[in-house]
Order: C-alpha cells, then structure tokens, then sequence
C-alpha cells in the first residue's frame, strides 16, 4: 500500500475532497503534507472506509446479547426478545459480511476494524 492525493481518497470514500480535507482538519484522517498538497497513507483509508457512524456506544447487553446469537446458545436466546435477536443478527452480519471480500487480507484487515469498532463502543458502565 502507498499514498494517495485528497483527490484519490475522496474517491475511494466515495465523498468530496472537501470532506477528505475536513477530516484531515479534525485529525480523523491522519494526513501528511509534502510541498503544497496533503497525502494519505492507504492503510489510514481502510479504517475510515469501514468505519460505520458513530452513534450511541454499545450497552453491556448489547454485547453480550451479540455473543450469544453468534453462539447459538438455546438456553439464553429464549431469555431474548425478538428485536434484540434481530439486532444482534443484523450487527453480527455487517461483521461477516466483510469476511466474503474476494482479497482475505483485505477482508482480515476490515473485519478486524470493525471487530476494533464495536469493541470501542462497548459501554462500560
């Protein structure tokens, strides 16, 4: 992987180069300037491209309900109502979801963003 201009990066994010340069601004795009123009290391955009909105961290529950459809276990998943099952199936498939890119260490690489993802949302209180 090498760097590439705003240009570049805001085409593979799908956005506008202004947005690549706000998020420069921001320090949620790390970035470096060489003469005049701003480069961007491509691993730096993996983690953005698969980085889903933030809002509201992931509750206790949430992961451990999360934990258990993705185990199967019978005994805890009568004690879930259907929208929590539904929601962790939902989540736990945007995770697998990534596993079936045709390049696995492209598909390593986004699953263990997102996996670093979710973790980070986890609520610890």
């Amino acid at each position: 992987m090498g760097r590439v201009s705003v240009a570049e990066a805001a085409g593979l994010l799908g956005v506008h180069p202004q947005r690549v340069h706000q998020r420069i601004r921001d320090g949620s795009l790390p970035a470096k300037r060489i003469g005049s123009q701003w480069s961007i290391e491509e691993a730096d955009l993996e983690v953005v491209r698969f980085r889903k909105a933030s809002g509201r961290p992931l509750s206790a529950r949430s992961a451990w309900v999360m934990e258990v459809v993705a185990a199967g276990d019978e005994r805890a998943l009568a004690q879930l109502s259907p929208s929590e099952r539904s929601r962790a199936r939902c989540r736990l498939w945007d995770l697998t979801a990534l596993e079936s890119a045709d390049d696995l260490g492209e598909s390593s690489a986004a699953l263990s963003v997102a996996i670093g993802h979710w973790w980070a949302r986890l609520r610890t209180s």
